[in-house]
């Protein structure tokens, strides 16, 4: 295995591929509903790459605060980087949507839904916590839970001792299954409306904290094919919408994730096929810009769902498909470019503090 004794400035090239595996999938979802009924079915798992998104979040952020913790501008850097990276994009996109998209849309009839009375629950991100969270801002509700993590956790791991972080992350791993089975399966709750709430989501992220605080979590790699091989067949069985894959199919993705993960963990810096195709300069190109791609691919998929219901045919929904994956990826492209990189630049200003390899005592789980 390879020397995990970094800090957030050792970068792991896999990772950015799996990030563009996760951004992929979602664009897969979103762009499916323009495909013909057989093509669209094998991507409805697409949402999944959510998921994939919260362990990489779990475990890069965890990562970053515990090796930093003895640092002197812990919270500082922390906030400052974060805002620096996610603020600027994100709200860009909100004020384009809701100070110029929406008037424009309503002066010339069209209809979108809303009428920006509820901005404050995206300016706050708090879209999750909202019942009327549709539309073009719908996706808006998983940033909104990254979030309240990056918000919270830091202070979490500065005043926690690491035996009793590694005995919290495994609470908040179990805990969203017992929430929903309680939630879905015994109060009859929303399904989607439960899968927005934030402790009913921790299981990817703690998991991917897991990781970050243990050199293996051996189980893992006993999981992650069986609990795959569960989540399709509940897919096939039940659908991908359904109750039981709200409750239960939610944390066999997890582990999934997790487990996925790990292994792209093991198998950085090595000649495996897995390094090799984690490695590859179009999947890490999409995982560069992915962020961007996520926060402005919605518009994009509702704009070619509307051009094919005008005239859907095999052929057109194809074309709309491919074609607005390629215009999410030059949007994101171009964000990234010229906006983002440019205000990244002053993340130099806030520069991690390198730690001692004594902070990194990370022991194996089993």
């Amino acid at each position: 295995m390879t020397d995990r004794k970094t800090t957030e400035l050792n970068i792991v090239p896999e990772l950015d591929g799996v990030r563009g595996i996760a951004i992929l999938a979602v664009l897969a979802f979103h762009f499916g509903h323009v495909l013909p009924e057989p093509a669209e079915a094998p991507l409805s798992l697409g949402w999944a790459g959510v998921d994939l998104f919260f362990v990489l979040s779990g475990f890069l952020i965890t990562r970053i605060l515990w090796t930093t913790r003895d640092a002197q501008n812990y919270f500082l850097n922390f906030y400052g980087r974060r805002i620096l990276r996610i603020f600027p994009l994100a709200f860009a996109f909100l004020a384009t949507y809701f100070w110029i998209t929406l008037p424009l849309a309503h002066h010339f009839g069209y209809d979108l839904d809303r009428n920006g009375s509820d901005q404050l629950w995206y300016w706050t991100y708090l879209a999750n916590w909202h019942d009327g969270n549709h539309g073009s801002l719908t996706h808006l509700w998983s940033l909104s839970i990254e979030e309240q993590f990056y918000l919270i956790w830091p202070a979490v791991v500065f005043a926690t001792a690491s035996q009793n972080l590694k005995r919290l992350c495994v609470l908040l791993a179990v805990l969203p299954l017992g929430l929903r089975f309680l939630l879905i399966g015994v109060l009859h709750h929303s399904v989607l409306r439960t899968l927005g709430m934030t402790f009913c989501r921790t299981d990817s992220l703690a998991l991917g904290a897991s990781i970050a605080l243990c050199k293996e979590i051996r189980i893992l790699r006993r999981l992650a094919i069986p609990s795959a091989v569960g989540v399709l067949i509940i897919a096939v069985v039940r659908g991908t919408q359904s109750g039981i894959m709200g409750v239960y199919g939610l944390t066999l993705i997890a582990l999934s994730c997790a487990g996925f993960v790990q292994e792209a963990l093991r198998a950085a810096g090595n000649r495996s096929l897995l390094s090799r195709m984690l490695r590859s300069q179009w999947l890490r190109r999409f995982g560069k810009y992915s962020y961007a791609i996520y926060i402005l691919h919605v518009p994009i998929a509702a704009v070619a769902f509307h051009l094919y219901s005008r005239a859907p045919s095999r052929l057109r929904g194809c074309a709309l498909f491919l074609s607005g994956i390629g215009v999410s990826y030059l949007a994101g492209w171009m964000s990234w470019n010229l906006f983002e990189k440019r205000i990244l630049s002053l993340k130099r200003h806030l520069a991690y503090e390198q730690v001692g390899a004594e902070k990194q005592g990370i022991v194996s789980v089993g």
